[in-house]
């Protein structure tokens, strides 16, 4: 599926970001306007496969015996069965796909189409163009070797496709006038293949202009962010939670060369303005000099961008295989929300049923109504025979003997006497029947208490001094 480009091969499509917006993004979904937010757990259940229905059940389980949906029972109780159960299906039928959606799930085959409808998941393989190893730069226009130190450099970086991180391209150009406004050069250039976002190709190209000139000139970047790491110093923007250390390093060791010190450089050579702006911001908003921005820095601005982003053009993706990812986006959220919104009816249906005297009561209901088989793994097993060996052994050599003939005589109940009698619950009610035989034999056959005769404060000091004098005459 996609363009064939020539010695390139296919790869499979990281479509996480749709899965990461139906669970933690906006609860509104343009795809599917019933989305919810009470919906995602349903979804994630669906989605990894927790869902158990009747069907299910009954494959797994000896217990159940009826495959039916519980809610409908006309057909077998299976996840593609909820699509069309029409016992929580909405009036009208659950919401149709947009047309591109709908025209690209049918270009699909039986067992994706079952795979999308009953997990949500959907795999899209595509021939795409490398990317390059970059860490080029080239003039187009002027001559390099005549350019002054009082001369104005305007840097700029573009990246496409910043949703998809493998098809993220980027770019940055560079421009440098004079003060009166005559163009004197401009080139652009490809960061290296590392470098994937806007914000790392325009620091790359300021690492470009220091390796180019003895020291770093009168600088404008449409990036705060370059100024903001500069002013924070060396230590900050090379930390290990900095994305963009690999750069700032290069940059701060050719600033460690020049003598050039981070702070100055912050507050005088380099200089952040706003990018990107109309035509109408000439003269309004002002840079982080404090200088209104001029007709000269604006129509830099602009053609470093252009030359940043036909940079990066070239290694684009297709504008049909673009079109492509963006139909399965859609699709993958269509997909994912109608899924939340089927699994939580399935689970959540809400009725009314009738008392003996006529009246109605409330109800939740499944479409299914036995519970998961419980498997107890080996370890577990193991832990059991253990609890049961110590509850059988520790009491019997703890308690007098003619207790022992009682704690003999008491056997634990039998393991089957209920279905769904777990070897926890037996050994629960051993311990129970073990201690109510040791406290009846014990209120049998022990001594009663002797109960305390009631003294008044005058009976007291009597016993009192006669314990006294009875220990001075010893």
């Amino acid at each position: 599926m996609g363009t064939h480009y020539p010695g390139a091969s296919a790869a499979a499509i990281d479509m996480a970001h749709c899965y990461k917006k139906a669970l933690f993004g906006k609860p509104d979904c343009k795809v599917f306007p019933p989305a919810s937010r009470e919906h995602r757990c349903a979804m994630l259940s669906a989605v990894v496969g927790g869902q158990w229905p009747q069907a299910r059940l009954k494959q797994a389980s000896s217990l159940v015996d009826d495959d039916r949906c519980q809610l409908c029972l006309a057909a077998p109780s299976t996840l593609k069965h909820r699509h069309s159960c029409p016992a929580i299906t909405p009036f009208g039928g659950w919401p149709v796909p947009p047309p591109h959606v709908a025209t690209f799930i049918a270009s699909m085959d039986d067992h994706r189409k079952d795979l999308l409808m009953t997990r949500g998941l959907l795999q899209l393989d595509m021939h795409v163009t490398a990317i390059p190893k970059g860490d080029t730069f080239e003039w187009l226009f002027g001559d390099p070797a005549g350019i002054d130190e009082s001369a104005w450099w305007f840097i700029d970086g573009s990246c496409y496709e910043g949703k998809h991180k493998q098809f993220r391209r980027t770019g940055f150009g560079v421009v440098v006038t004079s003060p009166d406004g005559s163009l004197i050069a401009f080139a652009r250039g490809v960061p290296p293949d590392w470098v994937l976002d806007a914000a790392g190709a325009e620091a790359f190209a300021l690492a470009t202009i220091l390796r180019l000139c003895p020291q770093l000139p009168s600088t404008f970047a449409g990036c705060k962010n370059l100024l903001d790491t500069l002013r924070r110093g060396q230590t900050a923007a090379v930390a290990q939670n900095s994305p963009l250390a690999r750069i700032w390093r290069l940059i701060f060791d050719i600033l460690e060369e020049d003598g050039t010190s981070s702070a100055g450089l912050g507050l005088e050579k380099l200089v952040w303005l706003p990018a990107h702006g109309p035509q109408c911001s000439i003269g309004r908003v002002y840079m982080s000099n404090g200088i209104s921005l001029s007709a000269i820095h604006w129509r830099a601005n602009r053609l470093v961008d252009w030359l940043a982003k036909g940079a990066a053009q070239p290694w684009r993706i297709k504008k049909d295989d673009r079109i492509c990812i963006s139909t399965v986006g859609d699709t993958i959220s269509y997909s994912l929300a109608k899924l939340g919104a089927v699994t939580f009816a399935a689970n959540n249906f809400r009725t009314h049923r009738a008392r003996e005297d006529g009246s109605a009561y409330p109800v939740v209901l499944r479409d299914s109504a036995g519970a998961k088989p419980f498997r107890f793994s080996a370890g577990c097993k193991r832990k059991q025979a253990c609890k049961r060996r110590r509850i059988a052994s520790s009491p019997v050599g703890q308690i007098p003997c003619s207790i022992q003939v009682n704690l003999a005589s008491q056997s634990p109940p039998p393991a089957k006497r209920r279905k769904r009698l777990s070897a926890r619950q037996a050994e629960l009610e051993h311990e129970a029947r073990s201690e109510i035989a040791f406290r009846l034999h014990w209120r049998a056959e022990a001594p009663p208490l002797r109960a305390n005769e009631p003294h008044d404060a005058r009976n007291r000091w009597a016993r009192l001094r006669e314990r006294i004098a009875e220990r001075l005459r010893q």
